[in-house]
């Protein structure tokens, strides 16, 4: 390689580094591919046969499940084995009606819904530090910490088994998030949805109860300057708050 040749070279390579870099939008959506495929790997394969058998708590939300199939009997909250939370239980119905009664069947759409959490575990930490960090830094301890939640082979274990609790993390990331952005952006429809995805947090799972005190506490982090001059701030708190209502209706009732 002559002289000339290898400049070439080497002035390519540093042009293409900057481009390499989690401040660009494409690497770093590469990179959280990779671990979300690498997470998958971790969860889904030979997700039936390990571990074997199904764990007593799955077994009785499996029961929940089969007897809304074959009683036909659909409630809005389940009161079946005291699992007052339906989120779960109607998901599972849905697949053991496409895929039959089969342990596949219950451990799929845990295995799932822990996924998309990890997804929303990222998106969250890069809106939470919004006025913190720059873009690259936001990214990159997003993407730190969904490896360490991908790599963990008791948490893809647990994930795995076919229980309640996976519906909690990706409702409650997405909750979090909701709330942090609106209160950026003060867009009225972030509020909404804010609102709406706070109250679904309370199908999930008993634990999702102590969920409002962290709302609280990103609430009052992010709190605009001078809020209590802010009309918007208001008017998009009281969309939150009728959100949330609506969405607790059927607890209230």
């Amino acid at each position: 390689m002559t002289l000339s040749n290898s400049s070439n070279l080497k002035r390519r390579l540093t042009d293409a580094l900057p481009q390499l870099t989690f401040s660009n939008a494409s690497f770093a959506l590469a990179v959280v591919t990779a671990v979300m495929l690498f997470a998958a790997f971790m969860h889904l394969h030979l997700i039936t046969s390990y571990p074997p058998g199904l764990d007593p708590d799955a077994a009785h939300d499996g029961l929940d499940v089969l007897k809304l199939l074959r009683h036909g009997v659909w409630p809005f909250y389940i009161t079946i084995n005291s699992n007052a939370d339906p989120l779960f239980i109607y998901t599972a119905a849905s697949t053991t009606q496409l895929l039959g009664e089969r342990i596949l069947s219950l451990r799929l759409p845990s295995a799932l819904y822990s996924l998309l959490g990890f997804a929303m575990t990222y998106t969250c930490l890069v809106e939470l530090g919004y006025d913190s960090f720059d873009r690259s830094t936001r990214r990159q301890i997003a993407i730190l910490a969904v490896a360490i939640l991908a790599a963990a082979q008791v948490i893809a274990l647990i994930n795995r088994m076919g229980l309640r609790f996976s519906t909690q993390m990706v409702f409650q990331m997405a909750a979090i998030w909701g709330l942090a952005r609106a209160v950026r952006t003060g867009h009225r429809g972030l509020w909404l949805a804010a609102g709406l995805l706070a109250g679904l947090t309370q199908y999930t799972y008993p634990s999702a109860r102590v969920l409002p005190l962290l709302l609280f506490l990103v609430l009052f982090l992010r709190l605009p300057k001078q809020w209590w001059k802010d009309k918007t701030f208001f008017a998009g708190l009281g969309l939150y708050a009728a959100a949330v209502v609506v969405a607790l209706l059927p607890q209230i009732i």
